[in-house]
Order: C-alpha cells, then sequence, then structure tokens
C-alpha cells in the first residue's frame, strides 16, 4: 500500500489526520503492518505502523529535491472545460494522472455545463489525484489550479502581468524559472480531421472542423516541442464542442496549434485521455 504524505521526518511521526480514515477505518491497516509512504521531494520510503504512528524504514526511491528538477522531462498541461457528469470528471483526473499531466486547469467555455455552484470540487478532485498517484506509483501530484474562464486563460498567452501574477500557483518550471503560457506549445485538440459536419440529432449542423490548418500530433510536437524542450498544454472542448467564440479566441494565439484526434467524433473525455496518451507517447515513454 502507498500512501502520499505531503512532508514527514526521518524518526517515527503520529499519523497524519487527512490520511489517518483511511488507513485505519478504510483499509483497516494492524499495527506493524508495512507501508509505503511518499512524497515529490523526500521521495518514497518504507514504513511500519506502530499504534498511531508512523515509523520510515529505509528508502526506496530517491525524491526530487533539486529545485527546479521535475519527475518528468517537463511539464504537461490538461486544460478541459468540466463536464455535467461528475463521475466523468472524476475519470479524467484519474486517467490524467496515471499518465503523467503535471497540472490540471478547469476551463469554462461557453457550452461548457459542468460549473453550476457544487459541480467543481477542487479539494475533491486533487484527493483523486492523490488516489491515482498512489495507485500508479509515480511520486508527484499534479497541481489542480481553480477553474479559468477561456478569454481570461487565453488573456495569459498575451498579457505578462496575467501569467506572472499566477505562476507561484503552479505554471510549468524549469531550470527553477516559470515557463510562461506563452513560452509553452497548446495543442488545441479538435473534433475531426475531415468529412462533413454532419447534423446533430436536433437537425442543426454539428460543431465540427474540416481538415484545413489542422495538423497532426506527432507533426505539431516535432516542430515546436522538441526543438526548445518546451513544456505541452491539451486544450480540450465541453460537450458541444467549441463554440464559435471559443475559436475566435483561440485561433489567432500563434503558440496554440490546432491539432486533429481522426475522423471520429470523440467524447470529451475520451478526447482528453487520447490526446494525453499521444503526448506522452510522442515525447516522455520515448526516453525510456
Amino acid at each position: 500500500m502507498r500512501v502520499y504524505i505531503q512532508s514527514f521526518p526521518q524518526g517515527r511521526f503520529p499519523i497524519p489526520d487527512y490520511c489517518a480514515h483511511h488507513l485505519q477505518n478504510v483499509m483497516r491497516v494492524k499495527d506493524g503492518a508495512v507501508i509505503l509512504i511518499f512524497n515529490e521531494r523526500q521521495g518514497e520510503f518504507e514504513a511500519v505502523i506502530r499504534g498511531r504512528n508512523i515509523v520510515p524504514t529505509k528508502q526506496i526511491k530517491q525524491g526530487i529535491s533539486r529545485p527546479g528538477a521535475q519527475e518528468f522531462s517537463r511539464k504537461y498541461y490538461l486544460a478541459f472545460s468540466p463536464l455535467k457528469n461528475q463521475h466523468l470528471v472524476h475519470f479524467i483526473i484519474e486517467k490524467a494522472t496515471e499518465l503523467g499531466v503535471t497540472n490540471i486547469q478547469p476551463m469554462i467555455m461557453e457550452r461548457t455545463q459542468g460549473h453550476r455552484s457544487g459541480d467543481i470540487n477542487i479539494e475533491k478532485w486533487r484527493k483523486i489525484a492523490i488516489n491515482a498517484a498512489e495507485q500508479c506509483e509515480r511520486l508527484s501530484i499534479p497541481e489542480v489550479a481553480a477553474p479559468v474562464a477561456l478569454r481570461d486563460f487565453v488573456d495569459e498567452l498575451t498579457s505578462q502581468a496575467a501569467y506572472d501574477s499566477r505562476a507561484v500557483n503552479g505554471h510549468a518550471e524549469k531550470d527553477g524559472e516559470p515557463v510562461r503560457p506563452a513560452e509553452m506549445v497548446w495543442l488545441w485538440c479538435v473534433e475531426r480531421s475531415s468529412g462533413t459536419s454532419g447534423e446533430t440529432s436536433g437537425g442543426e449542423p454539428r460543431d465540427v472542423f474540416s481538415a484545413v490548418n489542422s495538423f497532426g500530433i506527432a507533426d505539431v510536437i516535432k516542430k515546436n516541442v522538441f526543438p526548445a524542450h518546451k513544456a505541452v498544454g491539451l486544450i480540450i472542448g465541453p460537450e458541444g464542442g467549441f463554440s464559435e467564440q471559443d475559436r475566435r479566441l483561440l485561433e489567432t494565439k500563434e503558440n496554440v496549434h490546432k491539432v486533429s484526434l481522426g475522423n471520429l467524433v470523440l467524447r470529451s473525455e475520451t478526447a482528453a485521455i487520447c490526446a494525453l496518451a499521444n503526448v506522452m507517447a510522442l515525447v516522455e515513454w520515448e526516453r525510456d
């Protein structure tokens, strides 16, 4: 069993309140049980439960303590529109964590449905990310940011003041310095690469893009990510697709690249995982 603990001393320490219930009442860990405790900075340790205390015994995996160092080769952002079905949102956060995303940014677009009061629970989303990190054996926990309107997000791509002020809240770091959103490569994942738009069940034109001016993820990665070792961001649309207003906001930014996810119309949660898996396979897993 792996347990994320934000910080711990080398010797015996009390079981933190935020994980005591899970260990004692859910997992029913007994006295003398051996567990693994971890965080990004200190690494991973084997530890023993002694009453209401945890005693680290030996280190299993080194932490990432050097300033600017990180678990993955670069930062990976997932900017997505929250869905009405919260189970699907939880699915996106869980699978994105397992795949290696480092920053999760909920983004409110014109057609976003899952942003009513109570729909967005950042603390719950962070707990889901922690549980996923414990399961998949990564050391770091993704940063889960507060929701931002698409217009404000786009402003950050060109306004130095706007994104400088938010750098302390989790914006990508490279060699100890904040990586501005304008310095990142953003992949705007469109609905399909070719074919006619078709119609919705209500008879209205389906909100899709043609192949014009969209490229494969591999092409964009090779041309824009590898040469400068840039961080990567993914932009995933809401249920119903990107509106005309969303398109106008995104298509004028030089570091936002329209990419195709194929000829089929994907659900938002499928698009998020498909795009992230493609990026990780091309950028992160290639170095193994």
